[in-house]
């Protein structure tokens, strides 16, 4: 038996994972924000309350729904999600109460058994990005679990205020990065990405924020959609139904002698 484990000392594959494999929406309670002017903000100001206002976790430990509707398939699974800051990402798939797959994701590398079939894989992290055309460093796998944003384009910021939004973005060379942080706590609802040359877009909306026991806003519903030209639309949805964030975990990933390995 092939043996990966990571036993953390006293301290993504999601889109990946969703394009092989994969929800129905759960509930959470919206966080209640306090009144405060929609004042106009520069936009240095919106980049540093949209810093400042991210979450904040070495841990993270979830359970979630997930969905999947792309590449002329529509599925659903269950999945335990951890995530150890700029380090590894794992998670657990789940159907009908049985595990389907194991994912691993370091910051360089994926690793996946697929259950069903007895096989694994292992591959360089940029596969996903040559394979499908889409961003898919561990930042970015890192950021859409915790429901931060994700920076692609970082030069000649402007700002856009009104009563419904703040409006953060940025265009160069092509590509463009957009945000939308509600007035009231600057709370992030909406980013997206779009390269022309390399044809390709990802939309994020985040929803049904709680606060969580120290304090920060998390979001329990996320839908993600994705298009390039390898992909198609692809809608994958998260809905977060328990997260611990900031406990410390092991993580065990075990791939078995009599899987096969393909590639």
């Amino acid at each position: 038996m092939i043996k990966l484990s990571y036993n953390p000392p006293s301290t993504s594959l999601v889109l990946w994972l969703s394009l092989i494999f994969l929800i129905a929406p759960s509930c959470k309670t919206i966080k209640k924000i306090t009144n405060r002017d929609t004042d106009e903000f520069s936009a240095a100001a919106l980049h540093q309350q949209l810093i400042g206002h991210q979450v904040k976790a070495e841990w993270l430990e979830g359970k979630a729904k997930i969905g999947f509707e792309g590449l002329g398939q529509k599925v659903g699974a269950t999945a335990s999600i951890k995530l150890r800051k700029d380090s590894l990402l794992w998670m657990n798939v789940k159907k009908l109460g049985f595990e389907v797959a194991r994912v691993q994701v370091t910051k360089d590398s994926v690793y996946m058994i697929n259950r069903l079939s007895n096989q694994y894989l292992v591959k360089d992290l940029d596969y996903l990005e040559k394979q499908y055309n889409l961003p898919a460093d561990f930042n970015t796998l890192q950021a859409l679990i915790l429901g931060n944003p994700i920076f692609f384009v970082k030069r000649n910021m402007q700002a856009e205020n009104t009563a419904e939004a703040h409006h953060l973005f940025a265009e160069d060379a092509g590509k463009s990065n957009h945000f939308w942080m509600l007035p009231l706590n600057f709370a992030l609802t909406r980013m997206s990405f779009k390269d022309n040359m390399a044809n390709r877009s990802l939309a994020l909306q985040l929803q049904e924020y709680t606060e969580t026991p120290d304090n920060q806003n998390f979001s329990y519903l996320r839908n993600i959609d994705l298009n390039s030209r390898e992909t198609g639309q692809v809608n994958i949805e998260i809905a977060f139904s328990k997260v611990v964030l900031n406990e410390p975990m092991a993580f065990r990933f075990e791939i078995p002698k009599r899987y096969t390995r393909v590639d």
